[in-house]
């Protein structure tokens, strides 16, 4: 992925923030030249300062197949982004541009089919997102859906992760794009702004 220095993130708090508050992944493989491409909701951890994931396919998507095969994909996740005006500059004699977060990670991958391991993902993902509604692993319903689905298990080899936060202007300028981003609808503008805000505060501190 090209990233200019930079946008160059390394801090790995500031990637797992990320992916935890925008866990939906692109998964991506290839076999034989044919490119395959899947979306689900990961849960990250943090193995001893590396980052791996879990997370399920339904059973009816061919794709977990090609996963089984070659042990090997790459996850994409996507934070906040926003269109950022030139009229938003004290001087507005500049052009277009767009703040984003990305971040791409190469990782292995192992399909998991047993019952018990996929009772807990399944625990540990509606906790995460949905701790209201009290997921019972012993109900027999809830065991039903089991053979429709198959667990993955990714583990990281390598993460890059591009914020483009406006890094390259003036303290002025990157003020000044934080409050006209609070003032667009909320979600992404707002997500952005706040993340904005957290990366200026490293610089001025």
């Amino acid at each position: 992925m090209y990233i200019p220095d930079k946008f160059n993130q390394r801090d790995l708090d500031a990637i797992l923030s990320i992916v935890n508050n925008y866990p939906f992944a692109t998964i991506i493989s290839s076999l034989q030249g044919e490119i395959n491409v899947s979306q689900a909701p990961l849960l990250a951890r943090n193995d001893s300062d590396r980052i791996n994931f879990a997370g399920h396919l339904a059973r009816a998507n061919r794709h977990w197949h090609v996963l089984e095969q070659i042990g090997k994909a790459t996850l994409l996740f996507y934070g906040p982004d926003s269109y950022i005006s030139p009229t938003w500059y004290p001087d507005p004699k500049e052009v277009p541009t767009w703040n984003y977060v990305t971040i791409q990670c190469k990782t292995n991958v192992k399909c998991v089919h047993d019952r018990e391991w996929l009772l807990n993902q399944l625990q540990q993902l509606v906790e995460t997102h949905d701790p209201k509604w009290g997921f019972d692993k012993n109900l027999s319903y809830i065991k039903q859906f089991l053979p429709a689905i198959v667990g993955l298990e990714f583990s990281v080899v390598d993460v890059e992760a591009k914020f483009k936060l406006s890094q390259h202007r003036s303290l002025a300028e990157r003020h000044a794009v934080i409050e006209q981003l609070k003032k667009e609808p909320p979600n992404p503008p707002l997500a952005l702004a706040e993340l904005m805000q957290t990366t200026l505060k490293k610089v001025e501190s």
